[in-house]
């Protein structure tokens, strides 16, 4: 029979795979779980029990790594040094994080850095420090630490954006997990003794219940449909090329093309290389059978994402429009270079040319 502490173990790294597999943020569990072994427990880090623990945990991860890469066609190159300097260059993000936790009255959808105001982050922070600094005399700094790291740990993965020619934004819900650690931390400095037969705490416990179901509430309204969905995206954050070309994708399959216009240039003019942004623009001058500007586009979203196989298709598109049917053809088959599962290339190969 195994014995039982090996069964943890194995439980333990079975978990381990099955998160992991789940969301890249498992990465970074093993960190937090010696952590809490070495400020909590106060257990050495290179007992048996942890050196045990960590040849299973590094196993799975030269597992999940090849699999991982292959599960991508064009997998995003990026090294250490890049993951390193995006998580430092976007790690103020966290300000804004700490805001939103204590302050959640400033949501929006997609939320990124140069919208967003750090004043609430500020305001937050300050008093979490004046709190700390409050209950020094009962609180228990090691579990303290602990739940301000488990906070910083599992947020890092959000502030990794190696691409530089994609803004970064910092969505709301990746902080979920995260935000144990402050749960955590608040029950270090006095949360647990809270008593619900006491009449006090009753009552603020229950106005903030209420208070953050009236927030949830409001702020479910801005899922209602996908246009309503993107313009809290463009009107919370005007900065975002992606917003605007979202918004714009969206305005486009309602018929509405000449909004539809105005958002995929906006989303341009803020970055030009913005993926998809071209070729959707493209597309509504095609409608138009403005072919000269349509293939100008088709052109620019080729040149900038050559790994995507719909703008040379649509460019076929253009190519066959004018008559110009050998580059129609040639196009059509560069389609399917990239993806020979391109259903509507195969049909136009076999129809039209």
């Amino acid at each position: 029979l195994i014995d039982a502490r090996l069964w943890s173990k194995i439980i333990s790294i079975l978990f381990f795979i099955l998160a992991l597999f789940t969301k890249e943020t498992a990465l970074f569990l093993p960190i937090v779980y010696f952590l809490y072994r070495w400020l909590v427990e106060r257990k050495k880090i290179l007992s048996q029990t942890n050196l045990y623990l960590l040849t299973g945990y590094m196993l799975v991860i030269l597992l999940w790594v090849p699999l991982r890469q292959s599960a991508f066609t064009h997998p995003l190159e990026s090294n250490i040094y890049d993951l390193i300097r995006s998580g430092l260059s976007n790690f103020p993000a966290t300000l804004l994080y700490v805001g939103k936790i204590i302050f959640p009255f400033n949501l929006t959808v997609l939320p990124n850095i140069i919208d967003s105001s750090y004043l609430w982050g500020f305001i937050a922070l300050s008093i979490i420090i004046i709190i700390l600094y409050l209950s020094r005399k009962i609180l228990h700094l090691r579990g303290v630490i602990f739940g301000l790291m488990w906070f910083v740990i599992l947020l890092v993965p959000s502030f990794m954006r190696p691409n530089n020619e994609i803004m970064p934004d910092f969505l709301e819900h990746r902080v979920y997990l995260s935000m144990f650690g402050l749960l955590i931390v608040a029950l270090e400095i006095g949360l647990k003794n809270i008593n619900l037969t006491k009449r006090i705490h009753l009552y603020l416990a229950s106005a903030i219940i209420v208070g953050l179901s009236f927030i949830s509430f409001f702020h479910s309204q801005v899922f209602a449909n996908r246009i309503v969905f993107w313009q809290n995206a463009t009107t919370g954050s005007p900065s975002s090329p992606l917003a605007h070309r979202n918004l714009g994708a969206m305005l486009y399959l309602d018929g509405k093309l000449d909004q539809s216009k105005s958002h995929f240039e906006k989303a341009l003019e803020i970055n030009p290389k913005e993926p998809m942004a071209h070729n959707n623009l493209g597309l509504i001058y095609l409608s138009q059978k403005r072919f000269d500007e349509a293939q100008k586009q088709f052109e620019s979203e080729i040149y900038n994402n050559p790994v995507w196989e719909t703008p040379y298709f649509n460019l076929g598109l253009v190519f066959y429009a004018q008559g110009k049917n050998e580059d129609a053809k040639k196009m059509w088959q560069k389609t399917l270079e990239i993806n020979p599962n391109y259903r509507d290339a195969k049909s136009a190969l076999s129809t039209n040319i």
